[in-house]
């Protein structure tokens, strides 16, 4: 509780390493990756397009409310508390056996999962030829609805489509109906439409 994004993002950024991450203002859904800054601090690199041409630039992260934040390590969901001097995080991550997911606040709480199941969503657009002037491990995709969006994602041979790849938790309740109890995001890939 009353964390910082920053500081939320800075105390995990060991299991966090090259994290992709969806921050949320009032005026965006900002894809960016965590990465350190010349200084060593975390950063947040944002793809931006600016006089016609696409620009590396860090996010400013006052301005964001709610950020989720993944890799295949773990996921640090963020979320602004109004009036507080910070938000609320809480760190998914998987261990033991069955690999439950745990859910890190103040204390440990761990979820006991009896199965998971691979969830993914694809990403509206396809591959733009404005990939050609990105960073390698850039790919800007876009449609006519949208228009451009850059992700953090090597374009890979102009493959279809992106996905966001996830992971449901199934747990069960008193009377042992099934539920998803959390959902947590890995990455993302390309997939090919003749799958």
């Amino acid at each position: 509780d009353e964390v910082s994004l920053y500081d939320a993002l800075a105390s995990e950024g060991n299991r966090l390493a090259g994290a992709i991450g969806l921050f949320y203002s009032p005026s965006a859904c900002t894809v960016g990756r965590l990465t350190k800054g010349d200084d060593g601090k975390i950063v947040v690199k944002t793809l931006q397009r600016q006089e016609k041409k696409w620009k590396l630039k860090n996010l400013h992260l006052p301005f964001i409310f709610e950020a989720r934040v993944f890799n295949s390590v773990a996921e640090l969901s963020w979320l602004n508390t109004p009036g507080a001097a910070g938000g609320r995080s809480v760190l998914i991550t998987e261990t033991g056996k069955n690999k439950s997911p745990e859910l890190e606040a103040k204390e440990l709480m761990t979820i006991k999962a009896y199965d998971q199941l691979q969830q993914q969503y694809a990403v509206w657009g396809e591959y733009d030829e404005d990939t050609a002037s990105v960073p390698e491990d850039w790919t800007i995709v876009s449609t006519s609805q949208i228009g451009k969006l850059a992700l953090p994602i090597a374009s890979e041979g102009k493959k279809d489509f992106i996905t966001l790849q996830a992971k449901e938790y199934l747990c069960t309740d008193k009377d042992g109906n099934a539920y998803v109890k959390y959902e947590r995001l890995l990455n993302l890939s390309w997939e090919s439409k003749d799958k």
